[in-house]
């Protein structure tokens, strides 16, 4: 009896360190890049942030053709020289936060300032009711949704220039769940290869530029 208590014993100490030790090995392969992209948040959004404050994160590492870490920007030279890191996304008050990280963390870029599809008032303000009729030949792709009011500009084939202030996130599939495929930028050039595909709330369109393609919602 004594015996079997001694080995069942034994037994519970080596699953209680087996445990022990997986646990620890899941969190030591948390990249440290991803201290460096919370406190980057943080500095931003005033608030001192951890990873239980977000809704959702992950982190995948990455091989970057140049030292834009794939998220150059306008008229910007970079080094060309392949660079290794990580590509960082938080969630955070409905929001997706884009981050690169270079290996040595020397470099820590926020690759999107989202404003985008999730951020539709809860209470939409009232009609001005000095605003113009649309002509009657407007067109009204998506009538039950949400911002199916708002006619049109878009149309497959044409080409454009996204004239937003901040950034938007386009979408892998055409809703604003699907992951972000990357950002379109204030004076990005487009082409409209796709849509439109409706929904809910948006009316969507794929587009191209010339760093990603990607489904955008049209407001």
């Amino acid at each position: 009896m004594h015996q079997r208590r001694r080995t069942l014993t034994a037994l519970l100490i080596i699953m209680g360190v087996w445990m022990l030790l997986t646990v620890s090995g899941s969190y030591a392969q948390i990249p440290d890049a991803i201290n460096d992209a919370l406190a980057d948040l943080s500095t931003r959004l005033g608030v001192n942030l951890t990873l239980n404050d977000m809704q959702q994160w992950r982190w995948s590492s990455e091989f970057f053709a140049d030292a834009s870490l794939g998220c150059p920007e306008p008229d910007k030279l970079y080094a060309q020289v392949a660079t290794n890191g990580f590509i960082i996304e938080f969630t955070y008050n409905n929001l997706t936060y884009d981050y690169r990280v270079s290996n040595d963390r020397q470099t820590v870029i926020l690759c999107n300032a989202p404003i985008s599809d999730t951020a539709l008032p809860t209470n939409p303000p009232l009609p001005n009711p000095t605003v113009t009729l649309p002509p009657t030949d407007a067109y009204f792709p998506c009538p039950n949704a949400l911002t199916g009011s708002v006619p049109s500009r878009m149309k497959t084939g044409i080409q454009g220039q996204f004239i937003g202030t901040t950034g938007l996130n386009m979408r892998m599939e055409p809703n604003r769940t699907a992951a972000v495929a990357g950002i379109i930028r204030p004076g990005d050039l487009f082409t409209v290869l796709d849509g439109p595909q409706c929904d809910a709330t948006f009316t969507w369109w794929r587009v191209d530029t010339s760093q990603v393609s990607g489904w955008i919602a049209e407001v």
